[in-house]
């Protein structure tokens, strides 16, 4: 005994030979040649866009989240060496700008924040170096 699925206005059943087409007045047709609709991914397209930050959070981290270039630039050695190169030119920059320069303040904080990584830096390898020696 052979089961049919009915989606109409198809007669589906297990096996590709048993396939029926049934009699309908309103049978979908094929749309004429050179005639195409928009397709749906046009669409979808734009709803992603619309709803692809949902959350303040993953937006706020896709601004924040800086793009990468030269992978290599992620390994901590070279890391630490373009941060200490990165906070001698920001001094040297500092030093021959000159006065009224609005960005100054700003270029003094970003020297701090890197003062104190380096900081920072140093005292864990402080701390490291002494538990190896214990």
């Amino acid at each position: 005994m052979k089961k049919n699925i009915q989606i109409s206005p198809f007669n589906f059943s297990y096996g590709l030979e048993d396939i029926k087409f049934q009699d309908h007045a309103d049978v979908l047709h094929l749309p004429e040649k050179g005639y195409s609709p928009v397709a749906f991914e046009s669409n979808r397209s734009h709803l992603n866009r619309l709803f692809e930050n949902i959350s303040m959070d993953s937006f706020v981290m896709q601004l924040l989240s800086p793009i990468v270039k030269d992978a290599s630039t992620l390994c901590p050695v070279r890391f630490n060496d373009l941060l200490g190169k990165t906070q001698k030119k920001l001094k040297k920059n500092i030093k021959s700008s000159q006065k009224g320069d609005k960005s100054v303040n700003l270029k003094k904080r970003a020297l701090a924040v890197l003062d104190d990584n380096a900081e920072l830096v140093y005292l864990f390898n402080k701390y490291r170096h002494s538990l190896h020696l214990v």
